[in-house]
Order: C-alpha cells, then structure tokens, then sequence
C-alpha cells in the first residue's frame, strides 16, 4: 500500500473515531471520561497496545498483590487476621465484580483502573502497618474491604477491554498476552522478595523495604492507567473496526440489567466454576507457603507459581482457545 492509501485510510479512521466520540459524548458520564484521556501517539489507540496497557496496570497492582498472597497471610504473622482480611476482600468483590459493569458503563474504563489500582496501594501500606502494630488489624481488614470494591472494578474494566478490544480470532492470544504480563507481575513480586529477604536467617516475616517496593510500583499501576488508557470510544482494532459498547442507560435501568443476570442459565451453569477459581489460593499461600517456608524462600515458590501461570496461559490461550480446526465449544470445554 502507497503512503498516500495509508494516509488516507488513516484520515478516514481518525474521522471515524471523531464521529464516533461526538456521538459518545450525547452521554454525561462517557463524555466526562474522555476528558480525562491524555494526548497520546496513534500507535496507542490500538487494540492490542490497549490490551497490553491493561497488562501493565495488572503487573503493577494485582500482580504485586499476587505476590504479597504468596508470602503466607499476606506476610504477616496472625493466620486469623488474614483470615478476616480474605473474607472482607472476597464479600466486596463479589457484589462489587457483580455490579462492576454498571459501573463500567457509567463510568467507563479508565475511571476503574485508576481508582482500583490506587487500592492495592492502600491495602499494601495497611498491611505493612498491621506487621509492624498489631493495632492496626482492624485498618487492614478495611482495608482489604475497599481493596475488594477497587478489584470488582478494575478486572471488569480489564475483561471489558481484553475481550472488546481484539478480532473474534484473537481472544485467545489477548488474553494469553494479557496473563502472560499480568503474571510477570506476580514473578517480579516474588523475586524482589526473595532477594530483598536473602539472609535473612529464617526470618518469617519480610522486610519494611520491600512492602514500599510493593507500594511504589502500585501508584505506577494507578499512573500508567491514568496516562495510557484511553476511553474506547478511541480504540481501533485490528481489521480497522471501531469498539462499540451500549451507551448507557440510567443507573436504574443499569442496576435492572444486572439483576437479570440471575435468570440466565449459562451464567449460573458457570458459577461452580468462577468459585472454584479463586478457592484454592487461601490454602496454597497460607496453608502451604506462609507455614512451611520462611521470607525468602516464599519469594522464591511465589516466582516460580506465577511463572508456571503464564506457561499456561500462553498454552490456553494462544494454542487452544485460538484454534480454528475446533468450535467454539469444543476450544471452551478444553479451556475449562
């Protein structure tokens, strides 16, 4: 193609997208949020740069979080106050995850991300406080409360993006490519554990320097949402097509959509296993990590569990998932 066609197709695009954005913008909030985007290069109005933005977010804040669960009752010492902190993390996630996509289509993806992500920050300087206090449990368990409202939020915004933004024959390496980043999060968390904590004779604790290497790179999480996600409105995939999501309703009939999820079957056929999905981390990192390995060698499994995530991710998600010599059916039953 001549330079004169790609500028012209790129004129035509960019068109596109003004026209698509004036009529976003018929819509407050939507409108609201756009005004929240940075000028940025076209190259990050793609899909696929987008999803990878969404990876980076998820390096920063869930996969530093992945990596504080790993060191066993997220690093501290009481198993009943971890225990708590989980139930008040996993109670607000589950009704704010559930109503996450009211909020996503009233507030769209870049509000989410950012407020999310500046959460974990919050759970992880809280945390550190209570292993330094004990004072300080009741902060910590509120803390993981806020931090379940920040993550029904941001991994709906994430969902949203990964699988609206890529061609109906590249789901699967979008969210292979977003897992294999996101868990790179989990792997460099264990390791700046384990080498921060190297010497530390046994101790079973970690290190305050490494909670504020956790804190710091969650505010970076928060910052790159807040520089590089743009609205969708702006996003162009692959094969040049626009990302066109319902404009949203009022928060009554939002709220009125969600509840009508109860009445879909193929929703509630899939709840054993989104419960099974997340039931087994309290027994691995608290049962297996946090009892039978000290604060370095905790860093070190932790790196080498997410690691073996993005093994599989890439595997699923690229391999499977993408296949077209099987259905749809078949690639979800293998997935599963």
């Amino acid at each position: 193609m001549s330079n004169d066609k790609k500028d012209a197709s790129s004129d035509v695009i960019l068109n596109d997208v003004n026209d698509h954005a004036e009529a976003d913008n018929t819509n407050v909030s939507a409108a609201f949020a756009r005004k929240l985007d940075f000028p940025l290069p076209e190259i990050f109005l793609t899909g696929f740069t987008q999803n990878i933005v969404a990876g980076l977010v998820c390096f920063c804040c869930p996969g530093m979080f992945n990596a504080m669960q790993g060191l066993g009752n997220a690093g501290g010492s009481d198993p009943a106050v971890s225990a708590a902190m989980n139930a008040a993390l996993y109670g607000a996630f589950t009704v704010f995850g559930y109503f996450g996509g009211l909020l996503f289509n009233l507030l769209g993806n870049k509000l989410l991300m950012v407020l999310g992500g500046l959460t974990y920050c919050f759970y992880a300087i809280s945390v550190y406080l209570w292993g330094e206090d004990e004072s300080f449990a009741a902060m910590a368990i509120t803390a993981s409360a806020i931090l379940g409202v920040g993550a029904g939020c941001l991994w709906t915004a994430q969902g949203a993006m990964t699988l609206s933004y890529s061609t109906e024959d590249k789901k699967g390496l979008f969210t292979a490519i977003f897992w294999i980043i996101f868990n790179l999060g989990g792997v460099t968390g264990g390791l700046i554990t384990f080498f921060m904590n190297m010497g530390s004779d046994g101790a079973a604790g970690v290190n305050a320097a490494t909670y504020f290497m956790f804190c710091g790179l969650m505010i970076l999480g928060a910052v790159v949402a807040l520089v590089l996600v743009v609205h969708p409105s702006k996003v162009i995939k692959a094969d040049g097509q626009l990302v066109v999501f319902d404009k949203a309703a009022s928060p009554v009939e939002e709220i009125k959509s969600v509840l009508k999820l109860f009445t879909n079957k193929y929703m509630l056929l899939l709840t054993p296993l989104i419960i099974q999905s997340n039931w087994f981390y309290t027994y691995e990192f608290g049962g297996i990590n946090g009892n039978l390995f000290d604060a370095e060698t905790r860093g070190l499994n932790s790196a080498i569990y997410w690691g073996m995530q993005m093994i599989g991710a890439y595997v699923v998600g690229a391999l499977f998932l993408d296949a077209a010599f099987m259905g749809r059916r078949k690639r979800a039953m293998y997935g599963l």
